[in-house]
């Protein structure tokens, strides 16, 4: 039977470290805005955490990244998510390198079960102004 899980959670982050003794998942440095000085611009990493529910067995998956005001798919990932029982709450975990953005907007990372989007999570990327040179001190 095919059931599109439930989406807890998505959250952008800069790093998530498993604690091996305890299996607690840390996310570090939780953001909703990406600066660059200049544009295209790569930003170097990021980790996206997706948290799901009410899923039976194999649900093929994927996640994609968008740029919201044009619409375009810029990079996507696919794979598929595990529920050992409908009542199994699954964290997938996605370190995602060097991602490639065209210009300043809206984006998101949007998340699919069984080709059915069931979750966005928009965030900003914005040009972050050089600060103003600093005048001499008079001589």
């Amino acid at each position: 039977m095919q059931t599109t899980p439930v989406l807890l959670a998505i959250i952008v982050c800069d790093e998530i470290v498993r604690d091996e003794r305890t299996h607690k998942e840390y996310l570090l440095g939780l953001f909703n805005t990406i600066h660059a000085h200049v544009f295209p611009c790569v930003h170097p990493r990021l980790n996206v955490f997706v948290s799901l529910t009410n899923g039976h067995g194999t649900a093929p998956s994927e996640l994609r990244l968008v740029h919201r005001d044009g619409g375009e798919t810029l990079a996507s990932t696919k794979g598929s998510v595990q529920f050992a029982n409908p009542l199994a709450l699954v964290n997938v975990n996605f370190e995602i390198s060097n991602i490639g953005l065209p210009r300043p907007g809206r984006y998101s990372f949007d998340f699919l079960c069984h080709g059915e989007m069931i979750g966005s999570r928009p965030f900003d990327v914005a040009l972050q102004q050089a600060p103003p040179a600093a005048e001499p001190p008079p001589a």
